[in-house]
């Protein structure tokens, strides 16, 4: 129904956006990546959509593990919202457990719990609670220094 309503008005960014969300979560993963740009192109200036949007594609790119395409788009969101420093804690994420860059998460990590706030929640699938985000990455942190600590040790 999307995509027949999307070739009805391919002008309406709202549509591609749903659309691309649809092939997200039905397996049509990269096609989904195109809807999302698409819609990126259409969007009027809002810029709390357009960072929507871009959120979404990272999240997306980082699935088919396009690291490198999901931090653009993160930087990118992060243009259009630079207050919203929990995009910060997404970049540092990405770069710890995807791309093995311990130095590099940590400057994110602490990016995020250096700029704006830091009360987001985190949910727990252990506990199966919410739980608060800077704890979780003020550890991190402090594991990442110490594996580096110990790897520059290593004769």
């Amino acid at each position: 129904a999307l995509k027949h309503a999307f070739a009805l008005d391919s002008l309406d960014a709202e549509t591609a956006f749903f659309l691309g969300t649809a092939c997200r979560w039905s397996y049509y993963e990269q096609e989904g990546v195109e809807y999302y740009k698409k819609s990126i192109e259409l969007q009027k200036p809002d810029p709390e959509q357009l960072k929507k949007v871009y959120l979404e594609l990272a999240e997306l790119q980082k699935v088919l593990h396009q690291f490198d395409e999901a931090l653009e788009a993160y930087n990118t969101a992060l243009k259009y919202d630079p207050g919203d420093n929990t995009i910060y804690y997404k970049i540092g994420q990405t770069y710890d457990r995807n791309l093995n860059k311990k130095k590099t998460a940590i400057e994110y990590y602490e990016k995020f719990l250096n700029s704006g706030k830091a009360d987001v929640q985190l949910y727990n699938p252990i506990e199966k609670k919410m739980q608060p985000l800077r704890p979780y990455v003020e550890k991190r942190v402090q594991d990442l220094k110490e594996e580096l600590f110990f790897e520059n040790e290593r004769p």
